[in-house]
């Protein structure tokens, strides 16, 4: 017998998404990552070819320990979508700004203050792990450091969090779902 819709509240818990973010990645290191990936390439063509050289082991262990050492820098964020209240509250902290003249600066063609809403809404969204406000200034910077994220880096934090916040959750359907329920809930 299916949940009653009690039980199915009871039971949910907000939709999340887990974004992999390398802080303070050595390019040359992931140069090396790429090096060692195409060593692995050459080493799986055949010996009589002119691609084919070296042991394909040798090659294995060096991009495994490569990318061991990438992977120290890796940090995984696991973030949560906003209910509609606190998503309008967030907005309504970092409202658009405005000229003179009262039109839109263009700046915020997007409805929110576009240098202040991406980091409150990371900061809104993310889960895990758990940070205080220290963290968050080594993260995201303030006026006398820079932050680890890099711009890239927290926008793709921010948009993951935007879609998780106000993007439809759709499980895919069969081909065999009728078109009313497969298109359900879509404008």
């Amino acid at each position: 017998m299916a949940d009653s819709i009690k039980e199915r509240i009871r039971k949910a818990g907000p939709t999340t998404r887990t974004v992999r973010v390398w802080l303070g990645a050595d390019l040359d290191l992931i140069d090396e990552y790429e090096a060692a990936e195409q060593a692995v390439e050459q080493a799986k063509q055949p010996a009589d070819s002119l691609a084919g050289s070296g042991s394909i082991d040798e090659a294995t262990q060096r991009l495994e320990r490569v990318r061991a050492r990438l992977d120290e820098c890796a940090v995984d964020f696991k973030l949560r979508g906003l209910d509609d209240l606190h998503y309008c509250r967030l907005l309504e902290q970092h409202p658009p700004r405005r000229a003179e003249d009262g039109t839109l600066d263009e700046r915020d063609r997007t409805g929110w203050h576009k240098e202040t809403f991406p980091p409150a809404l990371v900061r809104a969204c993310v889960v895990e792990p758990e940070l205080d406000d220290e963290d968050w200034a080594a993260l995201l910077g303030d006026e006398g450091r820079y932050g680890l994220l890099t711009s890239v880096q927290l926008d793709g934090l921010a948009a993951e969090a935007f879609a998780l916040t106000r993007h439809p959750v759709d499980v895919p359907f069969s081909r065999a779902a009728s078109p009313q329920i497969r298109n359900s809930g879509r404008a």
